[in-house]
């Protein structure tokens, strides 16, 4: 029964993060369809003549270096994962604000125990992510961005399986800041790379492996491509 109702609860934070991604859409949407009524479109997105904002959208994809700080069970070193999603950011002169709804993965590789009767090797995470970040141009056409980002858990899978659910290991959020550099590469691609620092404690109250802290950190590599 317990299981059960945590399988509910992802489904329902699985829910709202998409929800949550969707409304951001619309809301910039709604942006774009003002400012395209109120004045001509230009060639250049980082015009500096504009005196609205300017709107633009688009896809991602890259690669999510991750690993857990604070407690020593677990192997040091940054572990290649997946993220990729979906984009909207406003920007007027050199300031702008991003939104982003994707999903990524991270691996947590414990430390090799032979007394460990757990024999629990890695644990396999899947996140939907939503972060809000504040843009400023320090040259034209490269950007640095920093802000909030908030994970949420959608699945936990170890190796080996059995004994206790891999999703009561760990909290179902996890709070970060996040710092990087984005630059236009091309007229519709960017390029970027950010690090992302936990600030929650992302183990559970019954997690039986550590009385540590479970912090994350990260390191994000992307493309990116913008429709508009």
């Amino acid at each position: 029964m317990q299981r059960y109702y945590s399988q509910v609860f992802k489904i329902y934070l699985m829910k709202q993060s998409i929800c949550l991604s969707i409304l951001l859409l619309v809301l910039f949407g709604g942006v774009v369809h003002a400012q395209t009524n109120a004045m001509p479109q230009t060639d250049s997105f980082y015009n500096k003549k504009d005196t609205l904002s300017k709107v633009t959208y688009g896809v991602k994809v890259g690669a999510n270096f991750s690993q857990l700080q604070g407690a020593d069970i677990f192997t040091k070193g940054y572990t290649p994962g997946v993220a990729g999603g979906l984009f909207v950011a406003s920007t007027r002169k050199k300031w702008g604000i991003a939104a982003e709804g994707m999903v990524s993965t991270a691996k947590y590789n414990l430390q090799t125990i032979p007394s460990d009767s757990l024999k629990i090797s890695y644990f396999n995470i899947f996140y939907a992510d939503v972060a809000v970040l504040v843009e400023f141009e320090v040259v034209p056409k490269i950007w640095i961005q920093v802000g909030p980002e908030i994970s949420l858990l959608m699945s936990v899978s170890k190796s080996p399986s059995g004994g206790l659910d891999p999703g009561n290991y760990f909290q179902s959020r996890n709070f970060a800041g996040a710092g990087g550099v984005e630059a236009q590469v091309l007229k519709h691609f960017n390029v970027g790379g950010r690090y992302l620092y936990g600030f929650t404690d992302i183990k559970s109250q019954i997690a039986p492996l550590s009385n540590s802290a479970w912090m994350t950190s990260a390191i994000h590599v992307y493309v990116g491509y913008r429709f508009k």
